[in-house]
């Protein structure tokens, strides 16, 4: 009885952590990341108020990006009044990149592999490609 309370304690949680996420606004963007030696540059396609922007991307020191820019650290809430999608950006094991959204996108958490000189491409929905 105890197992039965629990599982079905666990499943509402999760049910309601996922319709949570699911009733923010879903953003639509487009964003092409290519790795190099330096980090990453990213190549906003829609959906930013920025073009172009290049940053370090040191293991295990996050990097934060929106539909502003990029920033060193989290940006305030107060100061998100214009975000429509905002991402955590960070680097685990050299390859991997680990993406936590903190609004505007359907996904919560990303990750894959980007060797240096590789692309991919992300959106609102997760990865393209």
């Amino acid at each position: 009885m105890f197992r039965t309370a629990y599982l079905a304690l666990a499943l509402l949680l999760s049910a309601g952590l996922s319709s949570l996420h699911a009733q923010q606004e879903i953003t639509p963007f487009n964003i092409a990341l290519e790795t190099t030696a330096a980090g990453v540059t990213a190549t906003c396609e829609s959906g930013c108020n920025w073009t172009k922007i290049s940053f370090s991307t040191e293991p295990y020191k996050p990097v934060y990006v929106n539909n502003q820019g990029v920033f060193g650290t989290k940006p305030a809430p107060e100061a998100l009044t214009e975000q429509t999608f905002g991402f955590e950006i960070n680097r685990w094991n050299n390859d991997k990149l680990v993406f936590t959204s903190w609004g505007g996108t359907a996904w919560g958490k990303l990750s894959f592999d980007l060797p240096i000189g590789k692309s991919q491409r992300m959106n609102q929905l997760g990865m393209l490609e």
